[in-house]
């Protein structure tokens, strides 16, 4: 009967190993998982910053062509301002002067 005790423990630390184990088994896949979402959310928010630097390359010169327009052609500039402000005013869509529609490449 002494045995018993020791065979009992001995169970008992066995079960406990293989809980340990099946822990760390979750916890390093829990950690990839993290690793690998960490690494989504980095590209994802370098894409994004692309993105807005791209949007905001294109809101320059859309600026620089309506300071344009300003200087050079106040009337237009003040019917592309009218248009802006009022363009629920018509049933199909009312394109602004070409000036500000064309895009050129610079590889021509």
């Amino acid at each position: 009967n002494e045995l018993q005790p020791t065979v009992e423990l001995k169970n008992r630390r066995d079960a406990l190993t293989n809980e340990c184990k099946n822990i760390a088994k979750q916890l390093y896949t829990l950690e990839l998982s993290l690793s690998e979402l960490t690494a989504e959310e980095q590209s994802r928010k370098s894409r994004q910053r692309s993105i807005e630097i791209q949007i905001q390359k294109l809101q320059d010169i859309t600026n620089k062509k309506l300071e344009g327009l300003r200087r050079y052609e106040k009337d237009t500039f003040n019917g592309v301002q009218w248009l802006r402000q009022n363009k629920g005013w018509f049933k199909g869509e009312v394109l602004e002067p070409f000036q500000l529609i064309i895009k050129c490449s610079q590889s021509l």
